[in-house]
């Protein structure tokens, strides 16, 4: 049976749709789909080949590519009680790429967030990202099966091994002290992958202070106050307020602004940004002038 052949421009048609062909070949040269484009055995992407560099646009569009090998096919979830390490699904959506994994005791999940400027190279528990029990790997790189084969990047994954899941090692307990948890689907695991890139690409800093940019509050938290000396007057604590988890419950007297305002301030990061500023500044001046009072009062 011979292998389909298709244009590059209906290539990039499938690319687009998120239909990306895993493995192709285009002048005797074949090609592995990896980090948002096709590259060689020898590492030269498709696009910088120097046989198409030679070429028109018209040239390039209208090149013949012949497909290896289809866009993945899912694979069913099958606990077991020993590990092993298994591709159950992985492509690109939305340009980013994924990998669900069967670990055999539970599934596993990954997005590489390389290309995102905001996400790359950011520890897991310092990005603000929703998923099922928490986001738990962070790395540069991920083993795609039991040969020790991996893929570089930035990785951030999560796992369904948590309270409530089903975990293959259950497998040899009596029956009266198993979870009996959720056995979770490839097709699940999808959607969650999905929602997770829908969060990457919707992404925004929490909070830009003296021009850094914080993804979450816990490092302006800790921006603030080892950058800042704390003293103790109503511009600390208003800043202080600001970022704390539990400043709605700080009466309208000490805020000056209601719970509504605040959840407003709060889901606006600019305004969010230039209030803590300004306050910043007005903790300088105070300290100048703290500093320049002990500066008279020493000579």
């Amino acid at each position: 049976m011979k292998n389909k052949m298709i244009t590059i421009y209906e290539l990039m048609g499938l690319i687009k749709d998120d239909k990306v062909p895993k493995k192709i070949k285009i002048d005797n040269r074949e090609y592995d789909y990896n980090l948002g484009d096709y590259y060689s055995t020898k590492g030269v992407s498709l696009l910088n080949d120097y046989n198409l560099r030679l070429c028109s646009i018209e040239e390039i569009l209208e090149a013949k590519v012949e497909i290896l090998s289809e866009e993945n096919e899912m694979k069913e979830m099958i606990y077991q009680k020993d590990r092993k390490v298994e591709i159950l699904y992985s492509g690109t959506y939305k340009g980013y790429d994924f990998y669900i994994m069967n670990l055999g005791t539970h599934p596993t999940a990954y997005v590489n967030v390389c290309n995102n400027k905001l996400l790359n190279g950011k520890e897991c528990d310092k990005l603000d990202i929703d998923v099922h029990g928490g986001l738990t790997y962070s790395e540069d790189e991920l083993y795609i099966n039991d040969e020790k084969e991996k893929v570089k990047g930035w990785f951030i994954g999560w796992d369904y091994a948590h309270y409530n899941d089903y975990a293959g090692y259950e497998m040899d307990m009596r029956e009266e002290i198993r979870s009996n948890g959720k056995k979770w689907t490839t097709e699940e695991i999808y959607e969650d992958v999905k929602d997770v890139i829908e969060q990457c690409i919707n992404c925004k800093p929490f909070i830009e202070i003296n021009d850094i940019k914080f993804n979450n509050k816990e490092e302006a938290i800790d921006y603030v106050n080892n950058y800042f000396i704390p003293e103790k007057n109503d511009e600390w604590e208003d800043i202080c307020e600001l970022l704390d988890d539990s400043r709605y419950n700080f009466s309208d007297r000490q805020n000056g602004m209601t719970q509504d305002d605040r959840r407003l301030l709060d889901s606006n990061f600019k305004t969010l940004g230039e209030t803590i500023n300004q306050l910043i500044k007005n903790q300088r001046k105070i300290i100048e002038k703290l500093e320049s009072k002990n500066e008279k009062r020493n000579c």
